[in-house]
């Protein structure tokens, strides 16, 4: 007596459904890993971008001690604006009117932006303004 094996239509059908099943899952699996790991990149990029212009702005800030004078604005003004995805903006106050003797800004997708106090030395007049450093992602 020989044995045949054999299989009948239901049960191949189920190993068929199970395994295309189980390739499914592995795909979603994979492909939802890379989506979390994409989204875990721009917030980091983000942080980046946060940071950087944090430390441009207190860099502005402590070496000038908090006062620039009109030639060290537009020193800083060509120095930071000709950097690569960076940009800095300070406006001052002077007769109740907005100033400004730096100017630079960035066409990107998302902006990081930091602030920080300046004083703008004028002759003998001092004038409260702001420092924009603003770094693009």
């Amino acid at each position: 007596m020989s044995m045949v094996w054999s299989m009948s239509k239901g049960e191949a059908g189920e190993e068929l459904f199970a395994s295309f099943f189980v390739i499914a899952l592995v795909f979603v699996f994979v492909f939802s890993a890379i989506g979390v790991y994409g989204k875990f990149m721009e917030g980091q990029t983000q942080l980046y971008a946060e940071r950087s212009a944090s430390s441009v702005a207190e860099h502005i800030y402590f070496d000038s001690n908090g006062y620039l004078t009109l030639s060290e604005c537009a020193n800083v003004n060509r120095t930071y604006n000709a950097m690569n995805n960076t940009a800095i903006r300070i406006t001052y106050w002077k007769n109740d009117a907005e100033q400004s003797c730096a100017s630079g800004g960035l066409d990107v997708r998302s902006l990081s932006v930091s602030s920080m106090p300046v004083m703008i030395v004028e002759g003998s007049s001092y004038h409260p303004g702001r420092i924009d450093a603003m770094v693009g992602v």
